[in-house]
């Protein structure tokens, strides 16, 4: 069955548009995810608190369980995943002395 983004709900399937794979972008926290997600062009298929799931297949989360959940929700979890992740830095450690 082919429902809606808006109406999507478990046992339905969203179909995304061109390229049958979603790009996972991990961020390191939920304003981050919210404030990146706010810069993108297109629309939101589902979001939460830490998620945010675009209609074109583009997944931004602080929360990768959590989005895999909502991929399966709206039909998407059989999909190929690119991954991308930004997280800080590394801070070098202090020396001893």
């Amino acid at each position: 069955m082919l429902g809606s983004f808006a109406n999507a709900r478990a046992g339905e399937t969203c179909e995304v548009p061109g390229s049958g794979s979603v790009s996972l972008i991990i961020l390191s926290s939920s304003s981050k995810v919210h404030a990146y997600a706010r810069t993108l062009k297109g629309a939101v298929a589902r979001q939460d608190k830490k998620t945010v799931i675009m209609r074109d297949g583009r997944v931004i989360t602080a929360d990768v369980e959590a989005a895999g959940r909502m991929l399966n929700e709206i039909g998407w979890g059989g999909r190929s995943v690119n991954v991308m992740a930004s997280f800080p830095a590394a801070r070098a450690r202090p020396r001893r002395g």
